[in-house]
């Protein structure tokens, strides 16, 4: 997801530092404050052409990336434990790999590369 994400940013120009170069906290850093504008971009553009579904859907789309999981709120503390061993499909191929490591009670190495 990150590695796509990087790709498609800089698909127009080279980046200053390679993305092996970068640590997951400065990119999840540098994804969620691109979503945030983003989002700030989507709902300003809203507010002056009015109706758009398309911008709609995508306003929730990057609305539910900084909601709380729902899901996940009332579960008790042996529930969310029993949640970790569930892997999320990311789409990304190293993040799923990632996500299956934990789901084992295994630490990932969040510096492999593919």
């Amino acid at each position: 997801m990150l590695r796509r994400w990087w790709i498609s940013k800089h698909e127009t120009a080279a980046p200053l530092v390679p993305f092996e170069d970068r640590t997951l906290g400065g990119l999840l850093r540098e994804f969620y404050a691109d979503t945030a504008a983003e989002l700030s971009r989507l709902r300003a553009k809203l507010r002056a052409d009015g109706h758009d579904p398309e911008t709609e859907v995508r306003i929730s789309d990057l609305e539910r990336v900084f909601s709380d999981s729902p899901d996940l709120q009332s579960l008790d503390a042996e529930e969310s434990l029993e949640n970790w061993t569930i892997p999320r499909r990311t789409g990304d191929p190293l993040a799923d790999r990632w996500e299956e490591q934990i789901a084992r009670g295994e630490v990932p190495d969040l510096d492999a590369a593919m």
